[in-house]
């Protein structure tokens, strides 16, 4: 079921920006919304590796929220919000953090 869901996730975000392109025709906005997507993806899949420490992948699915709903928000009145976008960055930032501090007990490093 949460397979599906986020397969629809990607999915109408993708729909939202070929809409929003065809709308408009406004290639840099289309690609600066592809980058995003991609960002925002990417940090996604790297915080996977915040599994092993539970409240920290629980607060990187919490502000991988906020970044997914910032990408929206992005792509549907185009206004850009960097905090939103980039927060995902902070578990991963601790997480490696913890691990250089306390050693690879994870196996990560």
């Amino acid at each position: 079921m949460l397979k599906l869901l986020l397969t629809l996730l990607i999915l109408g975000t993708l729909l939202l920006l070929l809409r929003s392109y065809t709308q408009e025709r406004n290639l840099s906005r289309l690609l600066r919304g592809v980058v995003l997507f991609g960002v925002v993806s990417g940090l996604g899949v790297v915080g996977m590796m915040t599994r092993p420490i539970v409240p920290l992948f629980i607060a990187h699915l919490l502000v991988m929220v906020v970044a997914w709903g910032g990408l929206i928000r992005y792509l549907w009145q185009e206004k850009f919000y960097p905090i939103a976008l980039f927060l995902p960055l902070v578990p991963v930032g601790i997480f490696i953090l913890l691990e250089l501090l306390t050693g690879s007990r994870h196996g990560i490093f």
